[in-house]
């Protein structure tokens, strides 16, 4: 999960982590969050749709593995 306007880690390379990642057979989502910079949940997440959109990404994610049998 990144935001499209990252400017610390390139967009690149979370695109090339995910895909080595879905080739070696780990459960992966890429999510990519537009007009989104670096660091966008850390500071008042609950008035962050950026971050409650990632939170509730993460948590249907993992609700989907744990349900996954």
């Amino acid at each position: 999960m990144q935001g499209d306007k990252d400017f610390l880690i390139p967009l690149v390379g979370t695109q090339e982590l995910y895909t080595k990642l879905i080739e070696s057979g780990v459960p992966a989502v890429n999510v990519i969050l537009p007009w989104t910079e670096d660091l966008f949940d850390l500071l008042l997440p609950q008035l962050s749709p950026p971050a409650q959109s990632a939170l509730y990404d993460v948590d249907r994610f993992l609700a989907i593995l744990l349900n996954k049998d």
